[in-house]
């Protein structure tokens, strides 16, 4: 947000409650002077339009509003209170312009630049010219309040700018870095994939959408094949490099609602959601494989991975999900002894397809 805009959001909107409410906590103990009973309807039409416009704001309080709403409530406020006064004769005291004046902090803290200038030259041009006007009366002293009242209103409007703009950074400040916090208690930080607390929560809520589905959620673990070698011929940069790269074509590789997630080391999973037929996890298995196959440039050095792959199926597994990876984990190191590149699923997985025994490789 600029530091030409004023506050908006929540604080802007308990500003003007604040007002409203005053104001018209204010207006209830006028009502009781003796008037016309026109001063009178004015008034209790002002008090109404007060307390609307305050549980309105409340109602609705954080919403993104319309950038002249503000402008809008300040404005009636302002014509409500001239117009109610006006009915009176006689009663062009300093109190009114201090009445007056008493809105230009909240204007200057809710609206932007252009309609701060406009509005409070009326209120100012106002308020002085009643000032004035007694002071053609024989009122002298009122031109000392003229010139006073303007001065410290202009000054509390652009001191409570300031704050409210301060304010206003400090709690997108804190906001921001609430959200990175929880972005890097969840994130891998070398990846920016999902970390093994985020991957716990999302295989949680993929089996309980299972549960009402009647489908299923499988487990990839991916496990990249003489990772160490990268590491020790060209430096950990160039492996962290390579950790990135396959982050990305796994990411690429995925549908938008699958998870993946790096555990450690050279070790990624993928959690499938809604999965009708175990031939599909294994169709996507393959299609992670493959995608690793092709050359990688990483750190300015080209290689050449592969990876091998264990999948386990969570739904059967209840409230015991945990035993899933392990479970992908068993089937990755038996993928793993028949060399680079192998698929296994885990030996206990139900309902798997006639054409794949129940220790399923995948040497394709």
């Amino acid at each position: 947000m600029s530091p030409d805009v004023a506050v908006r959001g929540e604080q802007a909107d308990l500003l003007l409650v604040v007002l409203l409410l005053l104001t018209a906590f204010i207006q209830v103990l006028v009502m009781a002077m003796p008037a016309p009973g026109a001063f009178h309807a004015v008034e209790a039409v002002s008090l109404l339009s007060r307390c609307a416009a305050a549980g309105w704001l409340l109602a609705t309080r954080g919403r993104e509003r319309h950038p002249r709403t503000y402008a809008v409530i300040i404005g009636v406020d302002v014509l409500m209170f001239v117009v109610s006064f006006a009915l009176i004769q006689g009663v062009a005291n300093a109190g009114i312009p201090l009445a007056l004046m008493s809105r230009v902090p909240f204007v200057f803290a809710v609206l932007p630049r252009r309609q701060v200038q406009v509005l409070t030259s009326l209120i100012l041009v106002g308020c002085d010219g009643v000032l004035l006007w007694q002071a053609a009366h024989g009122n002298l002293i009122t031109i000392g309040l003229a010139v006073l009242f303007t001065a410290v209103v202009l000054v509390t409007g652009i001191t409570v700018r300031v704050l409210t703009s301060s304010f206003a950074a400090s709690a997108r400040g804190a906001r921001e870095l609430a959200a990175q916090l929880e972005h890097a208690a969840l994130h891998d930080p070398l990846t920016g994939l999902a970390n093994r607390t985020l991957y716990t929560d999302r295989l949680e809520h993929a089996v309980a959408h299972a549960h009402r589905t009647g489908r299923d959620v499988a487990v990839l673990l991916v496990d990249l094949d003489h990772f160490k070698d990268v590491n020790d011929t060209h430096g950990h940069a160039t492996g962290d490099a390579l950790l990135a790269a396959v982050a990305d074509r796994l990411r690429a590789t995925v549908r938008a609602g699958d998870t993946v997630a790096r555990l450690g080391g050279d070790e990624f999973v993928v959690v499938l959601d809604d999965i009708a037929d175990p031939a599909d996890a294994l169709a996507t298995a393959r299609h992670l494989r493959d995608a690793l196959i092709g050359p990688i440039t990483a750190d300015g050095v080209q290689l050449r991975c592969s990876a091998s792959i264990g999948v386990a199926f969570a739904r059967a597994r209840g409230h015991e999900l945990g035993k899933v990876l392990r479970e992908a984990d068993v089937a990755m190191y038996r993928a793993k002894a028949q060399g680079p590149g192998h698929l296994e699923v885990f030996d206990t997985t139900p309902d798997l397809p006639t054409a794949l025994p129940r220790r399923a490789v995948d040497t394709s």
